[in-house]
C-alpha cells in the first residue's frame, strides 16, 4: 500500500497530464481526508469535466 501523499502526487501528475485536474487542492481535497472521500471528489471533478 502506497502512502496517501505518494498516492496524491501520482494522481496529480496523471491528471495534470490529461489536463483534467490541475490542482487537486482546488477541489477541496485536504490532507487527512480519507481515500474514499478523495475518490468521490475526484469522480465529481471528472464528471463535471466530461459534461
Amino acid at each position: 500500500m502506497i502512502s496517501e501523499t505518494q498516492f496524491r502526487r501520482d494522481l496529480n501528475v496523471k491528471f495534470s497530464q490529461t489536463s483534467l485536474v490541475h490542482d487537486l487542492s482546488e477541489y477541496g481535497i485536504q490532507q487527512g481526508s480519507s481515500q474514499q472521500d478523495f475518490f468521490m471528489k475526484l469522480y465529481d471533478c471528472i464528471r463535471a469535466q466530461i459534461r
